[in-house]
């Protein structure tokens, strides 16, 4: 049925029958129904519809044998001697795929012997009633199950977007659920003026870090519906530390104006957080602990929080922020969390660059040798280019300096041509400089670029460097009619000491 991809997806099987012992914990089941997965067809539903294996809530363990026939079982289950059954799964959210749990819990002698599990690559193309001509990737070949538990499988991560899962098990039989586990690929729109969920997994929501998640997956939280249970939000342990507090922080899917947070505590009665506060922050790291310069703000003050109970709270601010951080005080459960918003980008970033050529021509006198003379030529280039966005912090986004083989950290050139020589040697150094300043305007929309040169000027320095004497120093000359005492570089007098003065380096 339909074609195959020829090149199989390299595959490990899991020691451990618990998702959360595992990494599969960190991704989001994109098979699940809350997700909005559905079955497009299957081969055979005789004692069980193939839609049972997308049900969130996990299969009750019967440690009876003897009591459950064909038909009794909570999953999907073929008629026997079928030979390969199948069923299509169109996945809630596209996604990249990192593992799999093929549950077989009740399923003992009715459980297959081999599970294979294909993927469609996402694609307008694609339709329901053509699935015979789609091309599949196998992820999972024909691999051993083992019944009455969770068989977990990782796979070599790839950058394919899939849409479409195909399970076929051999020869026959059945399986309780299967959890399909990856990275949702949002469609979220980057600007418009609808809010949205954008803490939503299916909108490209993603938790990035929290302090406990013991009792509870968490990415829950982020998932649509409200769940069936404590189990489906996120739990944590109790805090037993003074002042300890939990916390998780959420990327959002774009960059938005926030207008409104809901928190959820719905199943949480007696393990329900006291209080909880929101912030947030710009930043362009995905988790903002890796931006130095990030800056929280408060966008929901710390306040009690009914258990049981949906709650929504406004936030009053214009500003745009990527990410979220709710804290519980001083520790509990929540079962959702969802930030209303507006996406919004900031400004194109505005680009200047400034170029700075240096040339240096310095002459090496003997003074016992007047006649003997060396002269030698130095040019240098130096670039140093920043990217500054109007609504972001007043501060530096980006920096980059380039110079001819080593960066530069200030923009602010001295004039550093002071030197120690020989005594017996005059230097006499000509530097002259030109510089340039240009400001790019840079436009997402196409591949225009606009290059403007607002100034350009040139600037000539001479500067000479003399040791005539214990009280000789290098200096800066100057008009005889305005300077009566030659002043350095640096605001020194030529009669200040030698061992005062502060040395620069060419």
């Amino acid at each position: 049925m339909g074609n195959s991809a020829s090149k199989n997806t390299d595959y490990s099987n899991l020691s451990s029958s618990r998702v959360e012992d595992t990494v599969l914990c960190e991704y989001v089941d994109l098979a699940a129904q809350s997700m909005g997965s559905t079955i497009v067809r299957a081969s055979d539903e005789f004692f069980g519809a193939a839609a049972n294996i997308l049900k969130p809530d996990a299969v009750k363990h019967n440690d009876d044998d003897d009591t459950v026939a064909d038909g009794e079982l909570d999953g999907w289950q073929t008629k026997r001697h079928s030979n390969r059954d199948w069923a299509i799964i169109r996945l809630g959210c596209e996604g990249t795929i990192t593992g799999f749990d093929i549950d077989t819990t009740n399923f003992r002698d009715s459980s297959p012997v081999q599970v294979k599990v294909e993927a469609a690559v996402a694609s307008e193309d694609l339709k329901d009633d053509d699935f015979d001509n789609w091309q599949w990737s196998t992820l999972l070949p024909d691999v051993a199950v083992k019944p009455d538990t969770h068989n977990l499988f990782l796979i070599r991560d790839t950058d394919e977007l899939y849409s479409h899962l195909r399970v076929t098990i051999i020869p026959d039989g059945g399986i309780a659920r299967l959890r399909c586990f990856g990275s949702v690929i949002p469609k979220a729109a980057e600007s418009g003026s609808e809010p949205l969920d954008l803490a939503f997994i299916g909108n490209g929501g993603h938790v990035v870090a929290c302090s406990d998640a013991r009792y509870g997956k968490r990415p829950n939280i982020l998932m649509s519906g409200i769940g069936n249970g404590p189990s489906d939000g996120w739990v944590t342990q109790r805090s037993r530390l003074k002042n300890r507090n939990d916390w998780i922080v959420v990327q959002l899917g774009t960059s938005a104006i926030l207008k409104e947070a809901v928190v959820d505590t719905t199943f949480f009665k007696g393990n329900a957080p006291e209080a909880i506060a929101i912030d947030g922050c710009y930043s362009m790291e995905s988790d903002p602990d890796l931006d130095v310069g990030v800056e929280w703000v408060q966008l929901v003050a710390k306040q009690r929080i009914n258990p049981n109970e949906r709650q929504a709270y406004a936030i009053p601010s214009n500003e745009i922020f990527t990410h979220v951080k709710l804290t519980v005080f001083p520790d509990g459960g929540v079962q959702r969390l969802r930030i209303i918003g507006t996406p919004k980008k900031l400004p194109n970033p505005t680009v200047t660059t400034e170029i700075i050529q240096t040339t240096e021509i310095i002459v090496t006198e003997d003074l016992e040798k007047p006649e003997v003379k060396e002269t030698a030529i130095v040019e240098k280039m130096e670039t140093i280019t920043t990217v500054e966005r109007a609504e972001s912090p007043s501060r530096l986004m980006v920096a980059e300096v380039a110079e001819e083989e080593e960066a530069i950290i200030s923009k602010t050139m001295e004039n550093p041509f002071t030197e120690d020589v020989s005594p017996k040697k005059k230097v006499t150094s000509s530097i002259n400089k030109k510089s340039a300043t240009a400001a790019k305007s840079v436009s997402k929309k196409g591949n225009k670029r606009e290059l403007v040169v607002e100034a350009a000027e040139e600037e000539v320095i001479s500067v000479t460097n003399k040791r005539r004497g214990p009280s000789a120093a290098s200096a800066r000359k100057a008009p005889a009619d305005t300077i009566e005492e030659p002043l350095l570089a640096n605001g020194e007098t030529a009669t200040t000491p030698p061992n005062k003065r502060v040395k620069r380096n060419l």
